[in-house]
């Protein structure tokens, strides 16, 4: 190989392994981004819950319970929301699981990994009469192993000495 060929390829190599550095650069600044992005939504998510649950227990309860016992099963419903949103996951970290079908799941009660974990198979069905299309979405992203895959809050764990 000539001088001239040997210097066309060493050129080569290197505008290709340049080339391969800037994309790789680019890749993890896109990475970051999209990190830093989710952070920010999962925190803006907790802030809304919270916002809600204080809705709820300073609008909806008080005027529940001061119906009185007509409106005491009523009152213990709107506590169980209010905690539900408290304690709801962000169920759009699973693959394939938008906000739109999150809001879905959680029309049908279903807030959290865990739940969306243990769903049964009736209750698949069940929810797939209400929810287009959910028992193959689950099983085609496979939710449940994705859920289960998920480490509960400190908060729900449980240790053993």
């Amino acid at each position: 190989m000539g001088k001239k060929a040997q210097d066309l390829r060493k050129s080569a190599k290197e505008t290709v392994e340049s080339a391969v550095t800037s994309v790789r650069d680019k890749a993890q600044q896109v990475k970051e981004t999209v990190e830093q992005r989710v952070e920010d939504i999962t925190e803006t998510v907790k802030e809304k819950a919270q916002e809600v649950q204080g809705f709820v227990e300073e609008n909806v309860l008080s005027k529940i319970k001061d119906e009185g016992e007509e409106g005491e099963a009523a009152g213990e419903a709107a506590e169980d929301v209010a905690a539900a949103g408290a304690d709801a996951d962000d169920l759009t970290a699973l693959n394939g699981l938008g906000a739109k079908f999150a809001e879905r799941l959680a029309a049908e009660g279903v807030t959290t990994f865990q739940q969306l974990a243990e769903l049964s198979d009736e209750q698949l069905q069940e929810i797939d009469g209400k929810i287009k299309s959910f028992a193959a979405r689950y099983q085609r992203y496979e939710w449940r192993e994705q859920a289960a895959g998920i480490p509960a809050p400190a908060t729900q764990r449980l240790y053993v000495a």
